[in-house]
C-alpha cells in the first residue's frame, strides 16, 4: 500500500475502527446493528435462555408431584394458570405477571436423550446445521447482525453462518450502546472510513480466507456484517432508562455497568440486541446440572437468588407490550431431571412466552417425569417456536403443538 502502510498495519487500524464502533468477531471486540424494522408490522424475535444441564419439570409441570413429595411440590406452592391445565411453581414462573402467565405455554420436547453433550448438540444442530442460525436466518429482517449469543459463553459447536446471517457474540454492552448512539471512540475515524477500511481488508484478506475456511470463519463473517452495520445510519437510546428499568445501578465510580456479567445483564441485553434490530438471542448459563436436588431448593433458588426471575418479569412485561415487535421468550435447557435422585431425564419441559402463545401444555409430566407416548421432539419443539414467530415457509416443518398456538 502506499505512504509505507503495511497490510498489517492496515488491518490493525481497521479492527480499531471497528472495535470503536461495535464489532463482535474481531477478537476483543463487539457487533451490533441498528434498529432496523423488518418486513410487516410486527418484526418476531426470540430470546433463548438456556439453561445448561437442565430445566426440572416442577416449573411447567408443577401439579405433576402434588402428593408424591418429588422435588418439594405441594397442593399450595404450585400456581394454576387462569382455568389450564398449565400449572407452574408459585415462587419461580409463578411471579410472572398476570398478562406473561396468560401468554405462556409447556412445551414438551421427547428427545430420548440423556447425555448432556448430545442434548446440546441435538436441541442446537439440525445434522450441521445451526437451529439458531437458521431460525434467525428464516426471520424477516435487515439488521446487519440479527443472530446474537450474549454474555461470555457460546453455545456448543461449529454455528456457520447462513444466507448471510451469522451468530455473533456480545460480551459488553458499551460499544452497542455507542452505535445505538452514534458515539464514537475520539481516535476512531468516521464510520463511512470505517466502513471503506473493513471492505478494503475483506478484499485483501480474500485469498487466504478462501483456503482456510475453518480457522479464518470469525473474520469471513464478521468482516460484511461490520462494514453493512457501520454504513446504516444511527438511532437514539437512552441506556439510563433501559438500566433502571431493570434496576441496574451506578457502580463506585459513577457509571452503569455495561459488561454482561450476570444474567440481569444478559437479559436486559437482550432487549438492547432486540431493539437494535438482532431477531434471535441467547444466554447461556451454568450450573443446572442439579444431581441430588430431591427437593427442588437448589433449582428455585438459582431462579431467584441471582435476580433471574426479576429481571425475566421486567423483560416479558416489557416485550408484550411492544406494538411494534412480535418477542417471544424461551426457557430451555438439556433435559428434564429425573426421579429419583433430580438426574437425567430422557425429556424437556420447556417454558415458552409470547403475544401469540396459547395458554396451555404439551409437556405436562406424569409423576415420574415421563411424557405422553408420540409427544413431538427437537424437530417439532423448534417448528413450533417457527409457528409462534410467524417464520415463513415452515423452515423447521409442520407444527405439531398446534394447541398452543
Amino acid at each position: 500500500m502506499s505512504n509505507g502502510t503495511s497490510r498489517r498495519g492496515f488491518l490493525k487500524g481497521a479492527a480499531l475502527a471497528a472495535g470503536a464502533l461495535g464489532v463482535s468477531r474481531i477478537p476483543g471486540v463487539n457487533l451490533l446493528g441498528r434498529a432496523e424494522a423488518a418486513p410487516g408490522s410486527e418484526p418476531p424475535a426470540v430470546f433463548i435462555l438456556n439453561l445448561i444441564g437442565g430445566y426440572n419439570a416442577l416449573f411447567g409441570s408443577a401439579d405433576s408431584f402434588v402428593g408424591t413429595g418429588a422435588f418439594g411440590v405441594t397442593s399450595t406452592n404450585i400456581k394454576q394458570v387462569g382455568t389450564s391445565r398449565l400449572f407452574v411453581d408459585r415462587s419461580t414462573l409463578g411471579t410472572l405477571s398476570t398478562t406473561t402467565l396468560g401468554k405462556m405455554a409447556s412445551i414438551g420436547v421427547d428427545h430420548g436423550i440423556t447425555s448432556h453433550p448430545t442434548a446440546r448438540q441435538e436441541l442446537l444442530f439440525e445434522g450441521t446445521t445451526s437451529r439458531l442460525v437458521k431460525m434467525s436466518a428464516s426471520l424477516p429482517g435487515t439488521a446487519a447482525v440479527r443472530c446474537v449469543v450474549i454474555g461470555g459463553l457460546m453455545p456448543v459447536g461449529t454455528h456457520r453462518a447462513m444466507n448471510g446471517v451469522s451468530l455473533q457474540q456480545v460480551r459488553d454492552l458499551s460499544t452497542t450502546i455507542a452505535v445505538l448512539g452514534g458515539a464514537t471512540a475520539a481516535n476512531a475515524p468516521a464510520r463511512g472510513l470505517a466502513a471503506d477500511g473493513i471492505a478494503a481488508a475483506e478484499a485483501m484478506s480474500k485469498r487466504t480466507l478462501d483456503v482456510n475456511p475453518v480457522s479464518g470463519k470469525s473474520l469471513i463473517e464478521s468482516y460484511p456484517a461490520s462494514s453493512a452495520q457501520l454504513r446504516e445510519a444511527t438511532v437514539a437510546f437512552n441506556y439510563t432508562d433501559l438500566a433502571a428499568a431493570y434496576g441496574v445501578t451506578a457502580g463506585t465510580g459513577g457509571s452503569l455497568p455495561t459488561d454482561v456479567r450476570n444474567t440481569t445483564m444478559q437479559i436486559m441485553g437482550a432487549e438492547l440486541m432486540i431493539r437494535a434490530g438482532a431477531n434471535l438471542v441467547i444466554a447461556n448459563q451454568s450450573g443446572w446440572d442439579s444431581h441430588g436436588d430431591d427437593n427442588g431448593s437448589l433449582v428455585r433458588n438459582k431462579l431467584t437468588g441471582d435476580g433471574t426471575m426479576a429481571a425475566l418479569k421486567v423483560f416479558t412485561d416489557r416485550t408484550l407490550a411492544m406494538t411494534d415487535r412480535n418477542v417471544v421468550t424461551v426457557i430451555m435447557g438439556d433435559f428434564s431431571r429425573s426421579l429419583p435422585g433430580s438426574n437425567h431425564q430422557s425429556n424437556l419441559t420447556a417454558t415458552v412466552i409470547g403475544k401469540y402463545v396459547k395458554l396451555g401444555t404439551t409437556g405436562r409430566v406424569t409423576s415420574d417425569v415421563g411424557l405422553p407416548s408420540g409427544s413431538p421432539g427437537i424437530q417439532g419443539f423448534w417448528a413450533y417456536l417457527a409457528a409462534v414467530l410467524g417464520a415463513p415457509n415452515a423452515p423447521f416443518g409442520t407444527n405439531p403443538h398446534a394447541l398452543v398456538l
